[in-house]
């Protein structure tokens, strides 16, 4: 499956999944309003940063790790130990979370008392921890369809089958929706995995104990994803402290349709990595070169006509969501700009991630993040969610430009050749 196949095997799925999305927050706006949506959207927040949490990171190792085990007993054992850690750091996070769930309440819903459904939550951490492992396991086999069904599409369904259940129940809790639907994609992902790895003959009984150290090795690319998913998301809960749930509806609003954009990005990112992870272990550095030239490429000529239709078109996508959000055609050019920042430089993190340079992608990140809440601080207050939007575009183009440069710095003293 060469490049352009692959990755637009994963924007296929990656699109479906947003257009499922979509329809479940057009469902939630339209007959519950931007507050309900904010809430919404802060409660699947919740649940996948503790995930990421939960995580430390083993889902990107499995990546550097996975494509260069050959034995079937050395995979059994990488991925009993890595579930055991995964279920290990699963607990702590939900004995955490379930004793703050008064602390969250209070501080990030301003107008919503939700700490029953956060208590819920903190029960679904781990199978939605596992869920969100799968994936990147049948990524590292390469098996690119049950990845992208997984990754992109299969919470999606999940959700919106579950908020279609509650709408014409009238059960009336769109919370429920959500838990729901997380919990019934965990079954079938579950399912999926058991059924591939039965089919790769993987016997449970015979494995290799995988003697290197997980968490030591995976925590700098959990420090990384996490830092990344907080940046992501950070802007979002600083409206709900500084403004209101309704805030946070509208610019949940322009984040989902600039991030359209994107899915090129991500789509070559998911089926490119393995590929450099390979390249760079085996040395091929000229190879590693041009996978990321004509990745970057792809990506950028792919975005473009994506990037114009919503350009000229801004009031026809705002629309869908209801008049009320008409208004904010300036938020939605300020987030676009920072996507399309996104997809200039290409898939850089993962790139250096597999390159060793895990702990230098960290440090930027930090850095990054630091900027981002100190420019939501001081801008959020006066000029509102377009303070939100300023901050998350200045931080987006300051970690992109350094990650790129130390990109161009490694590749040239790997074997002395230019980007």
């Amino acid at each position: 499956m060469n490049l352009l196949r692959g990755s637009y095997t994963i924007l296929f799925f990656k699109l479906s999944g947003a257009a499922l999305m979509l329809i479940a927050n057009l469902i939630i706006s339209n007959l519950y309003g931007a507050s309900q949506l904010g809430v919404f959207n802060l409660m699947l927040t919740s649940l996948q940063l503790s995930a990421l949490f939960s995580r430390v990171g083993i889902d990107i190792f499995f990546l550097k790790v996975l494509p260069n085990l050959k034995d079937s007993a050395d995979i059994t054992g990488f991925l009993l130990k890595a579930f055991g850690r995964v279920i290990i750091t699963g607990l702590t996070v939900t004995v955490i979370f379930y004793f703050s769930s008064g602390f969250i309440d209070t501080y990030i819903f301003r107008d919503y008392d939700v700490q029953d459904s956060l208590i819920w939550l903190s029960f679904l951490i781990i199978p939605f921890t596992v869920f969100t492992i799968i994936p990147e396991i049948l990524r590292s086999f390469n098996n690119i369809v049950l990845f992208s069904f997984i990754r992109n599409v299969l919470l999606q369904l999940g959700i919106i089958s579950s908020i279609l259940f509650i709408v014409l129940t009238g059960f009336n809790n769109i919370i429920f929706g959500l838990f729901l639907g997380a919990f019934i994609a965990f079954i079938i992902s579950l399912v999926i995995l058991s059924s591939f790895l039965w089919k790769l003959e993987l016997n449970l009984r015979n494995y290799n104990k995988y003697k290197k150290g997980l968490v030591r090795y995976s925590v700098h690319m959990f420090l990384t994803s996490s830092i990344l998913l907080i940046m992501g998301h950070v802007d979002k809960y600083m409206i709900g402290y500084f403004l209101n749930e309704e805030n946070v509806g509208y610019y949940t609003v322009c984040l989902k349709i600039s991030i359209i954009v994107t899915f090129v990005l991500s789509s070559v990112t998911s089926y490119i990595t393995p590929k450099i992870s390979k390249n760079y272990q085996s040395k091929n550095y000229k190879a590693l070169r041009t996978n990321y030239k004509k990745s970057t490429k792809l990506i950028i000529l792919s975005s473009l006509p994506l990037i114009i239709i919503i350009s000229v078109f801004p009031d026809f996508f705002l629309s869908l969501f209801g008049s009320e959000f008409m208004k904010l055609k300036s938020i939605l050019y300020l987030v676009l700009l920072m996507n399309i920042a996104n997809i200039f430089f290409g898939p850089l993190i993962y790139v250096l991630n597999m390159m060793d340079e895990e702990i230098y992608v960290r440090n930027i990140l930090f850095l990054a993040l630091l900027l981002n809440l100190l420019l939501n601080y001081f801008l959020l207050p006066i000029y509102g969610i377009e303070g939100a939007a300023v901050a998350t575009l200045i931080s987006t183009v300051f970690w992109k430009a350094l990650l790129f440069t130390k990109l161009r710095q490694k590749l040239k003293a790997l074997d002395g050749a230019e980007l």
